[in-house]
């Protein structure tokens, strides 16, 4: 289950990617190291004025709307509520849509929430077109994260499990990649296998990322929510379509 904290931190780092690559294009005739361009405090602070200056006002608030398309249980369309953002969310599992439908409309009970649950529906993230996907303003989600691992596993059986995800993810951005307007931001946390000596094994996609129309936000600056000795750790990659 995806921790309310970190959907909030990625929320967050999807809506000031516009400030972001601003600063990314600024480090490309700047002289200095990567990590003084790209430290973790720069990356992590959000920039939601930026965000919110293109968009429409609706009812004396600005109108975002976040698409979660492997919704789950829920989480980050409950966070982006809690903010006051629209939210959309899918899932392959009418199990998962029905546990996230029961989550917001106990939030909404509970407590105040500024946003507006817009559809939320059964759909397979791979092949799905969403309605009016051009006026989304992030998509924000975790991505299939594979199988749970307690320790290590073998060689073959890594390869096998990250060959899957690397091609559900691929498939996924693929999709959705031509229904997004230019420039919408988007904040994924795709797996990331770590063995006994602390060394990680990402998703090949990562290094593609261009090929498939995106611009890679935070390439110079992985950003891994893990716990120790935690085998899938998710690492979260800020992108911007072309």
């Amino acid at each position: 289950m995806l921790p309310p904290k970190l959907a909030q931190i990625m929320l967050n780092l999807a809506l000031g990617a516009g400030s972001l690559a601003h600063q990314k294009s600024c480090s490309n005739s700047a002289t200095g190291s990567a990590s003084s361009l790209f430290d973790k405090s720069m990356v992590l602070r959000t920039a939601l004025p930026d965000a919110f200056d293109l968009e429409e006002m609706a009812g004396g608030r600005p109108v975002v709307t976040i698409l979660d398309p492997f919704c789950g249980t829920g989480t980050v369309l409950q966070e982006a509520l809690l903010a006051g953002y629209d939210v959309v969310g899918t899932d392959l599992s009418q199990k998962m849509v029905d546990y996230t439908t029961e989550n917001l409309s106990w939030l909404q009970s509970t407590f105040t929430t500024p946003g507006n649950v817009i559809d939320i529906h059964q759909a397979d993230a791979t092949t799905h077109r969403w309605p009016n996907s051009t006026h989304l303003t992030a998509v924000v989600c975790e991505t299939y994260l594979g199988q749970p691992f307690s320790a290590p596993p073998a060689p073959q059986k890594l390869a096998e499990v990250a060959g899957n995800c690397n091609h559900i993810i691929t498939s996924f951005l693929t999709n959705i990649r031509p229904q997004l307007a230019p420039n919408t931001p988007l904040c994924i946390a795709v797996p990331a296998w770590y063995d006994a000596s602390g060394q990680a094994t990402h998703v090949p996609l990562i290094k593609h990322l261009q090929q498939l129309d995106y611009h890679h936000l935070n390439r110079r600056t992985p950003l891994i929510y893990r716990r120790p000795d935690q085998v899938v750790a998710r690492e979260l990659l800020i992108l911007q379509t072309t």
